[in-house]
């Protein structure tokens, strides 16, 4: 009896300590799956987080911080992509006459607020068409891509001076233009050249202004 008790005790404390290899195996697995599951939501954090950065990053880099248009730099890469494309563009050099009078009058913020509107005009007038850049200070830049052998100065000018629903009266625009491939064969050439004639045409309304000419 007492051999046959001990054997009973035996056999029971066998079975309370037996472990089924396949229940091992089915806890590893799940356990390595959910290791796998957090693991790759913290790489896609960290990939979606760098993207969201990368973003961020890139629009400080190539959009101007006051109007939030395209700036310079966005500028020059896009004409540089467009020059070794071949494609052929019209490129607008635009500075806005009298802004330091706005300034004057009215302070620097309805200067800027005035600026703003101006930039935001532009872009709405190059939707479809091109890309509207602010260049430096009172000077703004746009590349018309689409249809650009068709577009007239003046016709983009009236179309400006009629968006231009300030709280003040706007006082207007000087333009230059020039071409790709026409007039030049690279950015600062086509810059030059489009910046000439701006500073021409607002030559012009001041000799007309002080009565030089009728």
């Amino acid at each position: 009896l007492l051999l046959s008790g001990i054997s009973l005790f035996a056999i029971s404390t066998s079975i309370r300590y037996y472990v089924d290899p396949l229940e091992v195996i089915y806890t590893v697995l799940i356990v390595f799956l959910l290791v796998i599951i957090v693991a790759s939501y913290n790489l896609l954090f960290i990939i979606v987080q760098a993207n969201i950065n990368l973003d961020s990053a890139e629009k400080i880099v190539y959009h101007d911080s006051l109007t939030g248009i395209a700036n310079r730099y966005s500028l020059f890469k896009d004409m540089n992509q467009l020059i070794k494309d071949k494609k052929e563009f019209k490129l607008l050099f635009l500075d806005l006459d009298k802004l330091k009078l706005v300034n004057d009058t009215f302070g620097h913020n309805k200067g800027d607020e005035y600026l703003i509107h101006f930039a935001t005009t532009l872009v709405e007038h190059t939707k479809g068409q091109g890309t509207a850049y602010r260049f430096a200070g009172d000077e703004c830049v746009c590349i018309l891509i689409d249809g650009s052998k068709s577009i007239d100065i003046k016709h983009f000018e009236q179309a400006i001076n009629k968006g231009m629903n300030t709280a003040f009266q706007f006082n207007g625009v000087s333009i230059g233009e020039s071409e790709y491939p026409n007039d030049g064969d690279n950015p600062d050439i086509l810059l030059h050249v489009a910046d000439s004639k701006m500073y021409g045409v607002k030559k012009s309304k001041k000799i007309r202004a002080i009565g030089w000419i009728d």
